[in-house]
């Protein structure tokens, strides 16, 4: 199992060793405390007489997989979902009108920002009543993401939330400005500035 990649450049390598030293220091066995779940515990503990116990190395990159997975996509996710919604007012606006539209749109823009490649049409027009919708965001088959329900749910409720308590969101720069990370397993934008 090799490591996965969060960052590259000099910048990355100190993010990364911390990353390390902070999922080693969450792997270590722990006293069972009643009620708690914590997996990383769970996995340094978990053997049977076919297979023997995780080794640090394994712990670690295991770690690292669920946090980039479980954190580092569905972040970068609400940001461009945010940004692609608020660079057309229109977008916001049919949402604020029509909350029944927030998982078609959440749908929508998955679809939207999924990058082309082989087999995969380019975006075309966005829009937030598109039904069906089979977009490949979350790959498909044996391939398919394990936590797409997880990532949906996320973000269907930050949706929900930004439009009931920010109803007059906006971006506070032009969407030619925002730039896109460079060097990450998984695309985000470096920053999406808005105002209300």
């Amino acid at each position: 199992m090799s490591p996965p990649p969060t960052t590259t450049g000099s910048r990355g390598r100190p993010r990364t060793r911390r990353l390390r030293l902070l999922v080693r220091r969450h792997s270590q066995p722990r006293p069972l405390r009643p009620g708690r779940v914590d997996l990383l515990s769970d996995l340094a503990t978990a053997w049977d007489d076919d297979e023997p116990p995780l080794s640090e190395r394994e712990l670690v990159f295991t770690g690292q997989t669920l946090l980039i997975a479980g954190h580092e996509t569905t972040t970068n996710v609400i940001g461009k979902m945010v940004a692609l919604l608020l660079a057309d007012r229109r977008r916001w606006e049919r949402l604020l009108a029509d909350p029944s539209l927030v998982p078609l749109a959440v749908e929508e823009a998955l679809r939207f920002d999924a990058e082309p490649g082989i087999g995969v049409p380019a975006p075309g027009e966005m829009r937030l009543d598109r039904s069906p919708n089979p977009h490949l965001a979350f790959g498909a088959g044996p391939h398919a993401c394990l936590g797409q329900e997880l990532v949906r749910t996320e973000l269907r409720t930050v949706l929900h939330v930004l439009l009931r308590r920010l109803p007059s969101l906006e971006l506070a720069a032009p969407t030619a400005d925002l730039r896109r990370l460079e060097g990450l397993a998984v695309g985000g934008l470096s920053e999406v500035p808005v105002r209300w």
